[in-house]
């Protein structure tokens, strides 16, 4: 009697386990992909609002009127205000072939081989297309060319 006792309790209490672990594995994924779609939303509207950021500094007539004379000291000493009243953490101006003409950044951290070589490259760690003012990240893998004209 005692052994069919302890069969029956073995056999409920894994039943039990076995759609507790059922119900916790569905609950975790159900939260797992709402988190996941709330994050997506989240990190759309940060880009909206990095493109919309970009496009106003990028029309700024003072900004204009200093890409105009493409010379690569002007425009780094007077775009150096522009870092700050935008609120950025990096800002980077190039003339319409490519050559960095300003590169200011609030980080220590960003290395200076960026800041002399004068030209963009592919460096996944260094995405300069995100705050680069009129360019967008192309959909092109790391050994092509990450940005492309607007």
């Amino acid at each position: 009697m005692f052994a069919v006792l302890f069969l029956l309790t073995a056999a409920v209490l894994t039943l039990v386990q076995a759609r507790m672990r059922i119900h916790v594995r569905e609950d975790l994924v159900s939260t797992l992909r709402a988190e996941s779609a709330l994050y997506t939303q989240i990190e759309e509207a940060r880009s909206d609002q990095a493109q919309q950021s970009a496009a106003l500094i990028a029309n700024q007539p003072s900004l204009k009127a200093l890409m105009s004379t493409n010379d690569r000291l002007t425009v780094d000493d007077g775009s150096e205000s522009l870092l700050e009243t935008s609120h950025a953490d990096l800002l980077v101006l190039e003339n319409p072939s490519g050559d960095i003409l300003a590169f200011h950044s609030k980080s220590d951290d960003v290395p200076s081989s960026v800041q002399i070589s004068g030209r963009t490259h592919c460096d996944p760690y260094f995405p300069l297309a995100e705050s680069t003012p009129n360019r967008r990240r192309s959909e092109h893998s790391c050994s092509e060319e990450r940005e492309v004209r607007c």
